[in-house]
């Protein structure tokens, strides 16, 4: 059974230490089956422990961070006359 085909990463700097959140979704499915993986990097550079479903992590704020980024980059040019 193939995966998600597409992935959609953020990476920044909270409290000091650098967090990487990815969302793997697949574009072509009718469902809105998804994963999500949210990685410490300061403390685990090697991506092994995913901490999204663990708290006092700041997923939340990297999924807002996110779906702004995803809405900046999908915008359309003004045209111009």
């Amino acid at each position: 059974v193939p995966g998600p085909s597409c992935v959609e990463s953020v990476i920044t700097a909270v409290d000091g230490n650098l967090w990487k959140l990815n969302r793997y979704y697949d574009a072509d499915s009718r469902t809105d089956e998804q994963a999500w993986e949210l990685h410490d990097l300061s403390a685990d550079p090697g991506e092994r422990e995913n901490r999204y479903q663990q708290p006092n992590t700041p997923g939340e704020t990297l999924e807002d961070l996110l779906a702004q980024e995803r809405v900046l980059k999908r915008l359309t040019p003004l045209a111009t006359s």
